[in-house]
């Protein structure tokens, strides 16, 4: 996957919230950047211990970090699903 976003970088992501109905969802999308920051990979193998099980530490080439920097969200429900899309931009 590494290699797939280096060549591409365009993304979408979709965050779900169950409740009534479909629940709510939240989808970006946009373009990623790579984030090399090592206190950020401390902090991140801190949050989520299980990533040690594989091996990885701060330093590790398999540690990779990107962030959706620049793009476009909205949220979607079954309520809203046939009315206009209301995008919220984001980033530059």
């Amino acid at each position: 996957m590494y290699g797939q976003l280096q060549a591409n970088s365009k993304v979408e992501a979709c965050f779900w919230q169950p409740g009534e109905a479909a629940g709510k969802m939240m989808r970006v999308a946009g373009n990623i950047e790579f984030v090399d920051d090592p206190e950020l990979k401390k902090k991140v193998l801190e949050d989520r211990p299980f990533l040690k099980e594989f091996g990885l530490t701060f330093d590790h080439p398999g540690l990779i970090i990107f962030r959706i920097a620049k793009g476009e969200a909205y949220f979607w429900t079954m309520a809203t699903n046939f009315e206009p899309k209301k995008f919220i931009k984001f980033g530059d």
